[in-house]
């Protein structure tokens, strides 16, 4: 509830440590930080491409829908190949 409260005021306790923008929430503060310090915490297990924010792995997952067949039948022939 209290973090709700904040939305409806101007209180903004977290501080990004490279540029002082304030934020409301702390997850927004450290997601706006993976901006300055390029953190990209979040990869694809099909192609490796890694990603600052969750929400953008689902969106490339969901984009890619033979993304993901194409990958297994790539390690499927690599493990036959071994």
């Amino acid at each position: 509830m209290k973090v709700h409260l904040r939305t409806h005021s101007d209180i903004m306790p977290y501080e990004c440590n490279f540029c002082h923008r304030r934020f409301r929430e702390k997850g927004s503060v450290i997601r706006h930080t993976r901006m300055h310090t390029g953190e990209r915490p979040f990869s694809c297990q099909y192609c490796g491409k890694r990603f600052a924010e969750h929400g953008t792995l689902n969106r490339h997952l969901r984009a890619k829908g033979k993304h993901t067949a194409a990958a297994l039948q790539v390690n499927i022939l690599t493990c036959s190949v071994l």
